[in-house]
Formats: structure tokens, sequence, C-alpha cells
């Protein structure tokens, strides 16, 4: 059966050939979605990151561990997967708090969860806290050397 020519622009429009298999689908929105995401960000003016490793949004995650129970979460997590339930049992929270909490976490990069059976064990990951590090470190030299060149600048200017 021939299609008409707006169907066939409707089906290229979407992406979806009848007969492209469901795997080939899923890639063209994958591509669609970096397409988009690549035109955005060059209309801001901002670099893609080249990673294939999820990249930690710095202002979502920090403020996310804003929260006092989200840190607390996070040291926890530290120390080794642990379920909600698992998490929850310190808190004068519900299940459903902490949910959310690791909702937030999760959604920033910080926190990954799985499927074990009937079990949804949490684990932090470190990865991407090493990013927040790297960056902290990077604030902290460049904060270190500004008041080194202000000490030096003082200095220079008492011995005049």
């Amino acid at each position: 059966m021939a299609l008409s020519p707006v169907e066939v622009e409707r089906q290229e429009r979407c992406g979806r050939d009848r007969k492209a298999t469901g795997e080939q689908r899923r890639c063209n929105h994958v591509y669609k979605r970096v397409l988009v995401k690549a035109i955005v960000c060059v209309k801001v003016g901002v670099m893609p990151a080249a990673t294939t490793t999820p990249v930690v949004d710095l202002d979502a995650a920090f403020a996310a561990l804003g929260d006092p129970v989200r840190r607390a979460l996070v040291s926890r997590l530290a120390h080794g997967d642990a379920t909600v339930g698992e998490l929850a049992e310190p808190f004068d929270l519900t299940q459903q708090a902490i949910s959310h909490h690791i909702g937030v976490l999760r959604r920033c990069g910080l926190v990954e969860q799985r499927r074990e059976g009937t079990r949804r064990p949490c684990r932090l990951r470190t990865a991407q806290l090493a990013q927040l590090s790297t960056w902290i470190d990077e604030q902290r030299r460049a904060w270190h050397d500004r008041l080194d060149a202000l000490e030096q600048h003082l200095s220079d200017e008492a011995a005049r």
C-alpha cells in the first residue's frame, strides 16, 4: 500500500518507519534528544560534555546536598548499599519521605537505584561525588592563589 506524501513526511519527521525495529526507533529517539540538546547548547553558547558518563549538574547536586536529611543519606550510603527501609530506620520520617529524598538524589545523579528481585537497593555514585570534589578543589585552589597574591601585595606595600 502506497503512502501519501503527507504520511511519508509525517513518518520521517517522527522517525517511525514501518520497517524499523523497536531498537532502531529507540535509537532514533535517543539521537533526536541528543541532537536537540546539542542545538540548545550551541544556541546558549555552552559546549556539551564529550563524556559518556552522566555529568552531575552542580547546581542540582549542591541544592540536593543542602538538605540535612539528604546529606545524612549520602553519608549512610558511603558505607554501603541500602534499601529505602534501611535508610529510613534512623529518621523519624516515613519511607515515602525517604523515597522522595532518594528521588531527588537520583535525579541529580548522586544515587542510583537498581532492582534485585523485590528489593531496590540504593548505591552512591562515587564518580559523581568525585566531580563535585574536583570542582570544590578547583575553587579552593583559585581562592588560595588569590589570597596569596593579596598577601604578597600587602607585604610589598608595607615594605615601601
